[in-house]
């Protein structure tokens, strides 16, 4: 069995004094790793031609690129907010483990426009999210790391998580797809639907989720779940490092109060999506109705309840 790399930056915790350096990734040999003599985190990358052309200056409010004069093959990341050191060489590590294909020429760029990808997770906003927004992503995440993880590999698991870019489903396998709602209330009477297409996935088999959440100082937040997560993912760190972009991105904007919301999930119910389920599907409704929202009243739904766990329900559905 091969073992979880449980701290990516592991190698980076004690950094030497620039110009003596350590290797960030082992993929490629042109990024290293230091601190300035005033103790500030910094990437430089060990490659720049005569011919490359990049702008000097800011990236992002806490990260410079900068020139070594004596060493004119050097281009220099440096961070100057001591308390982003770990996500800064977090981001580091991810790039340069993707980098390899990327040629010298072009790799100051390439470098900053992945920086900017990333500033969700650097610097993110904090002006704070929709309640529904947060327990949704609560619930997605809930489920992929309590069915998906475990039954697929971390390359799969990623790819399984369509709705973190906002497709119409939230997760998607090859053959199966799940739609995944939360609620407060414990004695929920409908289900709101947003889209035509939501619960019309091109595959054979749909499942759509509903979990009762309540708020519960022992249970999970959002960061609990996302660094599960992320904890199963770590025997593919392009996997993982991809997934914790992803999850950033989609909190940004977040408050720490949320980040810290501690739920549980006290009821799950789950029903067969078939050709016969009371949907709107965009097959039958005419093609001049663009946009579709909708709500399903659970108690039609007993006939299309589904039984058996959700992970047997996808392990079935992957043996046929």
């Amino acid at each position: 069995m091969t073992s979880k790399t449980t701290d990516p930056i592991n190698h980076l915790r004690s950094l030497p004094e620039y110009p003596e350096s350590t290797r960030v990734a082992e993929k490629d040999s042109r990024f290293w790793a230091a601190k300035q003599p005033n103790g500030d985190a910094c990437v430089f990358i060990d490659c720049i031609s005569s011919k490359t052309v990049f702008e000097l200056g800011e990236i992002l409010p806490s990260i410079l690129l900068h020139a070594d004069h004596l060493r004119p093959s050097r281009g220099i990341f440096t961070l100057t907010e001591g308390s982003l050191t770990e996500k800064f060489l977090t981001v580091f590590v991810a790039i340069a483990t993707e980098a390899g294909e990327i040629p010298d020429i072009d790799i100051c760029n390439h470098i900053k426009r992945e920086i900017l990808e990333w500033s969700a997770f650097l610097s993110p906003r904090r002006v704070g999210i929709s309640a529904e927004k947060l327990r949704g992503l609560w619930g997605e995440l809930y489920v992929v790391r309590r069915f998906i993880c475990g039954r697929f590999s971390p390359r799969e698991t990623l790819h399984a998580y369509v709705g973190i870019h906002d497709e119409p489903q939230d997760l998607s396998g090859y053959n199966f797809s799940i739609e995944v709602k939360t609620t407060i209330s414990r004695a929920p009477s409908k289900v709101a639907i947003s889209s035509l297409e939501q619960l019309d996935a091109n595959c054979p088999s749909q499942l759509l989720v509903l979990l009762t959440l309540v708020g519960a100082d022992t249970g999970e937040s959002i960061l609990d779940l996302k660094d599960a997560i992320i904890s199963e993912l770590e025997t593919d760190v392009h996997s993982a490092m991809q997934f914790r972009k992803l999850v950033h991105d989609a909190l940004d904007g977040a408050t720490e109060t949320q980040l810290e919301e501690k739920f549980e999930s006290v009821d799950l119910s789950a029903w067969d999506v078939r050709a016969d389920f009371p949907a709107l599907r965009r097959s039958n409704v005419p093609g001049a109705v663009q946009t579709v929202s909708y709500t399903i009243a659970l108690h039609h739904l007993s006939d299309f309840l589904v039984s058996e766990d959700i992970g047997d329900w996808i392990d079935g559905i992957r043996t046929t």
